[in-house]
């Protein structure tokens, strides 16, 4: 028994029952069912269990990994629980109404694996004799709809090591920087104050409205940014039109910015989080 316990294919074994609860799949369903890299959830699992890691703290990191008090690679690893569920990235289809079904396939998910319960029911209405009421099923649906779709880059142990050789490499370069250039940091708040007073004025073009077809679905935020969702293609076209009562305009400045619910925290839509900009046009009228 000892034996069949300290084998690494004991987490194998039996962490299979748990991924098919967590509904864990290498690729995202629905049409294009595209390929996706979330196997360091499933060793993650694999491992809790060679380790014999306690069944609520096997929980805890699942549900709230990236909440804990400076979380671990590992731990927000294991919030790739939450983000088993089927993705939808056909073209022209509401990014909100799939990323909704993804909500409640997670409540699913929590209500079957951790709760023993289908609690499907308590989405429209609550039951005399069931444990868990309506109220209670949105208690829990806020508590989980009030993060990001975040998809954090994380790295092997190898990639750790060329990580953070590079970063005490370019620690030493800053080092032998600082020590040729002492007064460095009175240089640098100098030119600060220099450029802060020369800047032009920005204004900030609100309520774009997207032409076109809707093969991009757009997010709008409080800033005036956009964030575009939906399937990615490698290269399109968009046209926006927008009223101001800016007059004189005699440049324009693109923002590309970053966002938890980007890959990789954006800027770009790609797995990396890149993204390239070929051309900027503008058309006037008065």
């Amino acid at each position: 028994m000892d034996r069949l316990l300290a084998s690494p294919h004991y987490g194998e074994r039996w962490g299979r029952h748990w991924l098919d609860a967590a509904r864990y799949a290498d690729s995202d369903g629905f049409e294009k069912d595209k390929s996706r890299d979330i196997y360091f959830y499933r060793d993650w699992v694999i491992d809790a269990f060679n380790r014999d890691l306690p069944y609520d703290r096997f929980i805890v990191e699942q549900i709230a990994g990236d909440q804990l008090p400076h979380p671990s690679q590992q731990q927000l690893v294991a919030t790739g629980f939450l983000r088993n569920a089927m993705l939808n990235e056909e073209g022209g289809i509401d990014p909100e109404q799939f990323r909704m079904d993804a909500m409640f396939d997670r409540m699913d998910c929590i209500g079957k694996s951790i709760v023993g319960l289908t609690i499907q029911c308590a989405q429209c209405h609550s039951h005399k004799f069931d444990p868990l009421t309506q109220t209670e099923y949105y208690r829990l649906f806020a508590f989980l709809n009030n993060d990001n779709e975040g998809q954090p880059v994380v790295y092997t142990p190898a990639e750790q090591m060329k990580a953070a050789d590079m970063s005490r490499q370019i620690r030493e370069i800053e080092g032998a920087l600082k020590h040729h250039s002492p007064d460095w940091a009175e240089r640098m708040n100098e030119w600060e104050q220099k450029v802060s007073h020369n800047q032009p004025e920005w204004t900030i073009l609100n309520d774009l409205e997207h032409l076109g077809e809707n093969s991009q679905r757009y997010y709008h935020y409080k800033d005036g940014s956009l964030r575009a969702a939906g399937y990615a293609p490698t290269k399109f076209n968009e046209a926006f039109k927008v009223t101001t009562n800016v007059a004189g305009v005699t440049a324009f400045r693109l923002e590309l910015l970053t966002d938890p619910n980007l890959p990789a925290g954006g800027p770009g839509r790609s797995i990396w989080g890149t993204c390239a900009l070929s051309g900027f046009t503008v058309e006037a009228s008065s």
